[in-house]
């Protein structure tokens, strides 16, 4: 599966995503992913997107509530 996530809630570009974990991923959700400055929190703003032409990097972790 492939989500779009947001590095700010303002930003007009979302990032594209591998996930194949088993935890269920909804819009809004926190998950963990590698980016050039190390792992960051970012918020997924859609999931189930379809596959780019481009390979994608994998998230890392999902944040669970206890975890934000």
């Amino acid at each position: 599966m492939h989500i779009t996530v947001k590095f700010n809630p303002g930003d007009y570009r979302a990032y594209t995503y591998a996930y194949d974990g088993q935890e269920q991923i909804e819009p809004g959700d926190f998950v963990i992913v590698e980016t050039r400055e190390g792992r960051k929190a970012v918020q997924v703003e859609s999931v189930d997107v379809p596959k780019p032409d481009f390979q994608c990097k994998h998230i890392s972790a999902v944040l669970i509530e206890k975890d934000i």
